[in-house]
């Protein structure tokens, strides 16, 4: 009685081992994706913490220089190299030189320090 012997000829993957490896990269992808929104997040706050505590200082490198004279924006602009990323306003230079939070500051930024 002759054996019928099937031998696989046809190269390639099946349908099973393509759908794995596709879940598989779905998965790692959307675990990337998590991520990366996180270090954008974080990125925004650092951005503005930094631009924070730059002004900061040149409020004070200014009143430093004017007798304890409170600048406005546009004088302690003067101090600083660059533009302004957020929306700082007079009303944010307080008493003693104390910047306070601007009005488009990133949601959950909190700046240590005390600037």
């Amino acid at each position: 009685m002759p054996h019928s012997v099937s031998c696989r000829t046809q190269k390639g993957f099946t349908l099973i081992e393509l759908l794995v490896v596709i879940g598989i990269l779905a998965v790692l992808i959307a675990f990337l994706a998590l991520n990366v929104g996180k270090f954008i997040g974080k990125g925004a706050c650092e951005s503005y913490c930094v631009e924070k505590h730059n002004l900061s200082t040149a409020v004070k490198a200014y009143m430093s220089e004017n007798n304890g004279v409170i600048p406005n924006l546009e004088q302690a602009k003067t101090y600083l190299t660059g533009k302004l990323q957020y929306a700082w306003t007079d009303e944010n230079i307080g008493q003693g030189g104390y910047v306070s939070d601007a009005s488009d500051k990133p949601e959950g930024c909190v700046c240590g320090g005390s600037d």
